[in-house]
């Protein structure tokens, strides 16, 4: 699994929008956001022996109170990760961005 993100490190969450008419928008709307598992097509973590070793499904770390916003940014874009170094030490995990222009335009 080289090159790839691992389970207990931070990510920063960025939205890609494809807008009808205006230029496409990028802004990150979650930062510090820590891998909680990393499974392959059949829900198997990728550690294990069966495990195909091609990630599908990355779950994460965020505030249930995020939860809708989350879904909402994922339905309607394309959400990128940029990986943070493994030894990174974090105060606040998952900060909403919420000055994000991209939250108002998936709230019009």
């Amino acid at each position: 699994l080289g090159n790839t993100v691992t389970v207990g490190q931070y990510v920063d969450l960025l939205l890609v929008l494809s807008l009808r008419n205006q230029p496409t928008m990028v802004d990150w709307i979650f930062k510090d956001v820590r891998i909680l598992a990393i499974k392959d097509r059949n829900g198997l973590n990728m550690d294990e022996a069966k495990a195909q070793k091609i990630p599908a499904l990355i779950l994460f770390a965020i505030n249930q109170s995020d939860a809708q916003d989350f879904y909402r940014a994922q339905k309607a874009g394309q959400i990128r990760l940029v990986a943070h170094g493994l030894d990174r030490i974090v105060a606040d995990e998952a900060l909403k961005n919420e000055s994000s222009e991209c939250w108002s335009q998936l709230y019009e």
